[in-house]
């Protein structure tokens, strides 16, 4: 598996949140076209821009970069989630061993009562 920079990762993000928002103004844009309300001249600058941001989402290898970004995250969470389900089972454990070991202790004492007794 490859290792990403923090910049490159960043980047990649960056980049696939402009192509969102490129996204919606295009089809914002398409949608006013329609009615004959868009600017022709905008319409393909937000194209232009929307399909030169995809060629260099693509060359940049994003998509592969945001998985691992994606996976690392996921890994964490499961670590945290399995570190707080360990705590909560050694510690639901070690208060049945106190009680255990409790019982124990007083159960040896009655025994010395009813020894010393005899």
């Amino acid at each position: 598996m490859d290792i990403y920079t923090p910049s490159e990762i960043r980047d990649c993000l960056l980049l696939d949140k402009t192509l969102k928002e490129l996204l919606v103004r295009k089809t914002d844009l398409l949608k006013q076209n329609v009615g004959g309300g868009a600017s022709p001249i905008l319409l393909n600058e937000t194209i232009n821009k929307y399909y030169e941001g995809e060629i260099k989402f693509s060359k940049m290898k994003c998509a592969k970069k945001i998985e691992y970004l994606r996976l690392n995250e996921i890994a964490v969470l499961d670590l945290e989630q399995a570190i707080k389900n360990e705590k909560k089972i050694l510690g639901e454990n070690n208060k049945e061993q106190n009680i255990y070991i409790l019982l124990g202790g007083i159960v040896l004492l009655f025994g010395f009562y009813i020894l010393i007794k005899k």
